[in-house]
């Protein structure tokens, strides 16, 4: 276990061979397992986190809980009581195979996209697969609800 400088732990948190970053806060009844927790993390209180890795500023609301091998990305925001199943992945950047050759395209962020955060999986969300790719997931996104639009595709 390897908890960084600045990080705080509440009473009744268990965390079990796991790593939390610096400037991390972890709140009360809240169990990390086998997990990696990047740097400025905030954990709320009765979550469960088990054989996950948590990105840099994640903010995860009261009883959450994420399965074993999800990836959770920068800057995501997870609301009160949502499950993230067993290897979903919520974030920004799509995964590509190492030997994977395509292209990809260059898009320009504004600085007010940059500093927001990009996924918010919203109060007692159930991310779930869809039908024609269980690998796809969906999540809410606060800056497509502000200009209109309903969610966007993860994946």
């Amino acid at each position: 276990m390897l908890i960084g400088p600045r990080s705080t732990l509440n009473t009744h948190t268990l965390v079990r061979k796991s790593t939390l970053g610096a400037d991390c806060s972890v709140s009360p009844n809240t169990t990390i397992d086998s997990s990696c927790i990047f740097d400025e993390v905030r954990i709320g209180a009765n979550c469960d986190l088990r054989e996950c890795i948590i990105g840099r500023d994640v903010h995860i609301a009261d009883g959450v809980k994420i399965g074993r091998g999800a990836l959770i990305g920068n800057g995501v925001r997870i609301g009160k009581g949502a499950q993230i199943p067993d290897y979903a992945r919520v974030g920004r950047e799509r995964w590509r195979a190492e030997d994977d050759d395509e292209e990809e395209e260059d898009e320009e962020e504004s600085e007010e996209e940059k500093s927001e955060p990009w996924c918010i999986v919203g109060v007692f969300a159930n991310i779930s697969s869809t039908r024609e790719d269980p690998g796809q997931r969906f999540c809410r996104s606060s800056l497509a609800s502000r200009r209109g639009g309903t969610s966007r595709r993860l994946g």
